[in-house]
C-alpha cells in the first residue's frame, strides 16, 4: 500500500471520509485537507468565509447525497467542495490583490502591486518565487500575462509598456522610446513569433523588438486582442465594438452590435465569444454578433472575465457567475455552488490550466474551478431517504409488499441542493391512487389508510415555479388484498350484488344531485371570496407612498388620499356584481394605476386602446386590476426601460400584455390571480381565458361578454 505520510504535516490524521474520487482528512492542521489524483490539497469552503480556518476539523461525514460535511468544535457546520479550491494567501502574501494571472505548463504566474510571482501548480503551501528582475511600478501595475512559444513570459503594464522575462532570466522592456509601442497596454497575447498588445492607441504587433500599430476608426481604445489561426486578429474595444485586423487594416465587424466590449474567448470548437456592459453574451458568426441576455442584471453591472470550459462559456460579474451551454442555449447560475458571491476582480484576470481547470483572481484570492456537470444541470436528484410502514422503518429500495391491515405508509425524501435549501420544492404523486400531482416544500408525505393494490410513489425536486425536465424518483409497492377479496369470493356475491344494484343506482342519483348542488354553492362562495380580495401589499405600499408625500409634497398627498378613497369606494360598489361594463372597469384600473405610479414614477406606463363600442361590453369586476398588479409584481421596471402595460380590444377579446422581464429574485406567487380569473369567466362565457408568451411578451386574452 502506497503511503503519503511525507505529504502531511502539522499532526496526525484523525478522521477520513471518501467523496467520489477524493479522500478528505481531518487532523491537527487548520480546516480539512483532501487527497485527489496523487496530490494533497488544503480544502477551503465555498459556503463559508473562503479563508483558511484557524481551528482544525474534528470530524467528517459524507451524506447519502454525496456532500461532505465537517465541524471544527464551534457552532458551525461546513460543507467541503473539492471542485472549488480557493487560495486567499500564499507564503504570507495576500492574494486578494492580484492584477493578472496565467498558467504556463506546470507553472502558475500571477502579478500584484509588489511584482511578478510564479509557483508550481499544487505547491500552494510553499512561498511563491518573486522575479526580482522584473521591476514593477505600483502606479503602473501588470494587467495581463501570457507565455510565448519560446518560453518568454510577457507582462503588459498600464503605463510602462511590455516587459519580456526570457527563459534565461534576462528582462527586456518595450515602450515608445525603443519600439514605438504605446506604454498603456491593457492586454497581451502571443502567437508564433508575434506578440500582440491591446493599447490605448489601438492594436500593436511586436516583432523583433519593433511595434506596428493600427488605430480603429473613431474614438475609443482596445481592451483585449485575440490572434487567430488564420493570421488575423480580433479586438474588443471601447467605442468601436469588435474589430478585426486583416491586411494591415483594422475594420469593425458586427457593425450593428454593441459598441463597448471587454473580453474575448475561444470555445472548444474555435468560435469567438465576447461580452461587454449591456451587450449580453455575443457569438461572432459570419461577421455578425449574435447576442443574448443583454437585458439581464448580469450585464448591467461590472463584468470581470469571460472564459470557455468544456461546452460552456462562463461569464463573471459582481452580481453573478453564469454559464451558457453552447449546444442548448441554456443559462445556469453557479454563483452559490462555486462560492463566488460578492465577486470583485480586475478585468480579464482569468486563465485556463493545462488540466482544463479555470483560474480566477478576485477579492477572495486565487480560485481554481474544476466545474462539475451538477453545477450546470437544472435537474436535481431526489432521494427517498426513508419508508415507514405502520411505524416500522424499512429499506427504501426495490418493490416491496405489506398486508392490507398494515397500510399506513409514510415516505421521506430529500434532494442535494445546498446553495439555497429554502428555494427547494418537491412535486409528488401516488400512481394507482390518483394521478393528481401535488407540490410542497415539505420533505415527507403520509398515506394513512391505503386500499389494497399496486402503487408507485413518484417524487422530484426543482427550483423556481416549474419543475421543467426534472426526473422522477420512483418507489413501487403493493398492499396485499385480504382473503375475502380473492377471486373465489366473487361468485358467491353475485346474487347479493344484483339485489343491491337498484338501491345503489338510486342512492347514486341522489348523491350526484347533492354533489352538483354542493359544487354550485361552493362556486358561489369562492366567487364572493374572490370579489372581496384586495392585496394587503398594495394597501401597505400605498400608505408608505402617502407618508412620503405628506413629508415632501402635501398637495399630492391629498390627491393620494382622495384617489384611495375613490378606489375603495368603487370596489365596494362592484364587489357584489357578477359583471360590470368595460368602461367602469377601465376607470377602476386607471385609479389603481395612478396610485401605483406615485410609487414607481416613470418606470411604469399604461397604454389603453379600447374602442367606444367595446367599452359597453361586460367583464368580471377587478379583472384588469389583478392583471396589472401581477405585471408590476413579477417584472423589472426602471426609468431607463419602463414597464409598459397595454390594454386593447380585438375580435371580441380584451388583451392585456407587457414585456416579459422577470425579476432576478422572483416574487413569490401562488398563481391564484390568473386561476381565479379563469374560474370566474368559466361560468359566464364558453370562450376560455388564454395566456400566451409571444416574442418575449406576456399576454392574457379575456373574452368580452355581451350585455
Amino acid at each position: 500500500m502506497e503511503s503519503i505520510s511525507e505529504e502531511i504535516s502539522g499532526g496526525a490524521v484523525r478522521h477520513i471520509a471518501v467523496q467520489t474520487e477524493s479522500i478528505w482528512m481531518a487532523g491537527a492542521w487548520p480546516g480539512a485537507r483532501y487527497f485527489d489524483r496523487g496530490k494533497l490539497f488544503d480544502g477551503y469552503l465555498p459556503s463559508h468565509a473562503l479563508l483558511p480556518h484557524a481551528l482544525p476539523a474534528l470530524d467528517l461525514l459524507c451524506d447519502r447525497d454525496g456532500a461532505l460535511w465537517w465541524c471544527d468544535g464551534t457552532g458551525n457546520l461546513y460543507r467541503a467542495e473539492p471542485a472549488v479550491f480557493i487560495i486567499p494567501a500564499m507564503g504570507g502574501k495576500n492574494l486578494a490583490r492580484i492584477t493578472a494571472v496565467h498558467v504556463a505548463e506546470d507553472q502558475l504566474w500571477f502579478a500584484t502591486a509588489e511584482g511578478l510571482f510564479s509557483c508550481h501548480i499544487g505547491g500552494y503551501r510553499t512561498d511563491p518565487k518573486k522575479h526580482t528582475a522584473v521591476e514593477v511600478d505600483p502606479a503602473t501595475p501588470i494587467v495581463s500575462l501570457d507565455a510565448g512559444a519560446d518560453g518568454t513570459i510577457w507582462a503588459a503594464t498600464f503605463g510602462s509598456g511590455l516587459i519580456a522575462l526570457r527563459p534565461d532570466g534576462s528582462v527586456e522592456q518595450f515602450g515608445y522610446e525603443n519600439s514605438g509601442l504605446d506604454p498603456n497596454v491593457l492586454s497581451v497575447r502571443t502567437r508564433g513569433n508575434q506578440t500582440w498588445a491591446a493599447t490605448l492607441s489601438g492594436l500593436c504587433c511586436l516583432v523583433d523588438g519593433q511595434a506596428t500599430c493600427s488605430k480603429p476608426n473613431g474614438p475609443g481604445f482596445m481592451y483585449m486582442a485575440l490572434p487567430l489561426a488564420d493570421g488575423t486578429v480580433v479586438g474588443a474595444t471601447d467605442g468601436n465594438g469588435l474589430v478585426r485586423l486583416a491586411n494591415h487594416q483594422l475594420e469593425t465587424v458586427g457593425k450593428n452590435g454593441p459598441r463597448t466590449l471587454y473580453s474575448l474567448a475561444f470555445d472548444g470548437s474555435g468560435n469567438i465569444w465576447t461580452v461587454g456592459p449591456e451587450s449580453g453574451l455575443c457569438l461572432l458568426r459570419n461577421d455578425t454578433l449574435v447576442c443574448t441576455a443583454a437585458e439581464w442584471p448580469l450585464f448591467q453591472n461590472d463584468l470581470f472575465a469571460l472564459a470557455a470550459m468544456g461546452r460552456h462559456v462562463l461569464v463573471f460579474s459582481d452580481v453573478a457567475s453564469m454559464a451558457y451551454e453552447i449546444t442548448t442555449g441554456r443559462w445556469s447560475d453557479f454563483t452559490a455552488k462555486a462560492g463566488l458571491e460578492s465577486l470583485q476582480a480586475e478585468l480579464n484576470a482569468v486563465a485556463t490550466g493545462t488540466d482544463g481547470s479555470l483560474w480566477l483572481a478576485c477579492n477572495k484570492g486565487l480560485v481554481s474551478l474544476r466545474a462539475t456537470h451538477s453545477w450546470f444541470s437544472p435537474k436535481l436528484t431526489t432521494v427517498i431517504t426513508d419508508v415507514v410502514v405502520d411505524n416500522v422503518h424499512r429499506q427504501a429500495a426495490g418493490p416491496w409488499e405489506t398486508p392490507h391491515d398494515r397500510n399506513a405508509v409514510t415516505f421521506r425524501f430529500a434532494a442535494p441542493y445546498y446553495a439555497d435549501p429554502g428555494a427547494l420544492r418537491f412535486e409528488y404523486r401516488l400512481v394507482g391512487l390518483s394521478d393528481k400531482t401535488i407540490r410542497t416544500r415539505e420533505r415527507e408525505m403520509s398515506y394513512p389508510a391505503l386500499p389494497p393494490g399496486t402503487y408507485t410513489f413518484e417524487v422530484r425536486a426543482f427550483i423556481g415555479e416549474e419543475p421543467g425536465a426534472a426526473d422522477w424518483t420512483r418507489q413501487q409497492f403493493t398492499i396485499v388484498s385480504p382473503w375475502w377479496q380473492r377471486w373465489w369470493v366473487a361468485p358467491s356475491g353475485v346474487l347479493l350484488l344484483v339485489a343491491l344494484l337498484v338501491l345503489w343506482f338510486r342512492a347514486r342519483e341522489r348523491r350526484i344531485r347533492y354533489r352538483q348542488q354542493l359544487e354550485k354553492d361552493q362556486v358561489r362562495f369562492q366567487l364572493d371570496a374572490l370579489r372581496s380580495q384586495v392585496d394587503p401589499h398594495f394597501l401597505f405600499n400605498s400608505f408608505n407612498t402617502l407618508v412620503e408625500l405628506i413629508e415632501t409634497e402635501p398637495a399630492k398627498a391629498v390627491d393620494q388620499v382622495e384617489e384611495l378613497s375613490v378606489f375603495f369606494r368603487n370596489i365596494l360598489q362592484v364587489r357584489d356584481k357578477a359583471t360590470i361594463s368595460l368602461d367602469d372597469e377601465l376607470q377602476l384600473v386607471s385609479t389603481y394605476f395612478r396610485l401605483e405610479q406615485r410609487r414607481f414614477g416613470e418606470a411604469i406606463a399604461l397604454e389603453v386602446e379600447v374602442g367606444r363600442e367595446d367599452r359597453r361590453m361586460l367583464v368580471v369586476p377587478m379583472t384588469l386590476q389583478l392583471l396589472v398588479e401581477n405585471a408590476l409584481k413579477h417584472n423589472v421596471a426602471t426609468e431607463k426601460e419602463p414597464l409598459r402595460i397595454g390594454i386593447r380590444s380585438a375580435d371580441g377579446f380584451l388583451i392585456v400584455d407587457n414585456a416579459l422581464r422577470p425579476r432576478t429574485s422572483p416574487a413569490r406567487s401562488t398563481g391564484f390571480g390568473l386561476d381565479s380569473i379563469r374560474r370566474r369567466y368559466a361560468d359566464l362565457d364558453p370562450r376560455p381565458v388564454a395566456v400566451q408568451v409571444p416574442d418575449g411578451r406576456f399576454e392574457v386574452r379575456i373574452p368580452l361578454i355581451h350585455p
